[in-house]
């Protein structure tokens, strides 16, 4: 089972992770939070399931896929034309990918579920009816008593929509009064398993980038990023100057601090996106990718 803690700083905190500038830091603390905090498995199954989703990626979008405008004809150009079509990257998506994996590595990258009924206290017959994500949208023998004298009314008034994880504060700040013991466990159980893969998921990106160099790595990074939905302005950080130059152009933060000569060695030259771009000859060759990765 998990183990989890009532304190903020028992949950994976993003936050603090991004105050490592070197990858291997950031990959290293999940691991030293999972061995403190998890006794489902071990941190060696967690290793080897990252390797297996890195390697994954890298398989999905090869080196190839960013040096060429046409993969396709490359990969495939032998088999016949109507090869040519197939995208490697869509052949290896992620649905086949997630079929291929078993339970337990499903589970970890699955978002977790609320009970779809959660008692307030242990042992009461009043609950919350609950969406997998912890919308609120019913609730049986759940009235509150306000400290007006017959102020009287069901909880409809209240939590009906909200968020499961929002009734300790709404509990709090109308003075509601309720036992809710049972629904702060389940919420931190939820939050708990929600920063387990958080933590997988950044993890993931930061392997990515460390593993794949200079080049490739932030750029696989980006795409797992915009997927998975992480923070894209990490693979930018660790990125070449042709990645800069991109995100810039759509849109990307000018001010965004990068670290332009981490794959030398030296972590403590940073400039922000705009400064890098009008110095790109520091950090590579601006053409030496051809392919678009801002989709």
């Amino acid at each position: 089972m998990y183990t989890f803690g009532k304190c903020k700083e028992d949950y994976y905190d993003r936050k603090y992770v991004d105050f490592f500038v070197p990858l291997e830091k950031k990959i290293d603390f999940y691991y030293t939070w999972i061995k403190k905090n998890v006794t489902s498995f071990t941190v060696d199954e967690i290793k080897s399931f990252i390797d297996k989703i890195v390697l994954w990626y890298e398989f999905r979008y090869p080196n190839n896929y960013f040096d060429l405008e046409d993969v396709d004809s490359v990969m495939f150009g032998n088999l016949g034309k109507s090869c040519n079509k197939l995208e490697w990257h869509s052949f290896f998506n992620y649905d086949k990918f997630y079929y291929m994996l078993n339970s337990f590595e499903k589970s970890l990258l699955d978002k977790p579920k609320f009970p779809n009924m959660v008692d307030l206290y242990s042992g009461s017959r009043s609950h919350f009816h609950v969406d997998d994500d912890g919308t609120i949208n019913d609730a049986d023998d759940v009235w509150v008593r306000r400290k007006r004298p017959g102020d009287v009314m069901s909880c409809g008034v209240f939590f009906n929509g909200k968020n499961l994880k929002d009734v300790e504060r709404i509990n709090c700040d109308e003075e509601l009064g309720l036992n809710i013991d049972n629904v702060k466990r389940i919420v931190s159980i939820i939050k708990f398993k929600e920063s387990i893969r958080e933590g997988l998921l950044d993890t993931i990106m930061y392997k990515m980038i460390s593993s794949g160099g200079r080049y490739y790595g932030p750029r696989r990074a980006y795409l797992f990023a915009k997927e998975f939905g992480r923070n894209i302005d990490i693979p930018i950080k660790y990125g070449d100057s042709s990645l800069i130059k991109e995100y810039l152009e759509n849109e990307g933060n000018e001010d965004l601090m990068c670290y332009i000569k981490y794959f030398d060695g030296d972590m403590d030259v940073s400039m922000s996106a705009l400064e890098v771009l009008s110095h790109q000859n520091l950090i590579g060759n601006s053409t030496k990718v051809k392919r678009k990765v801002f989709k």
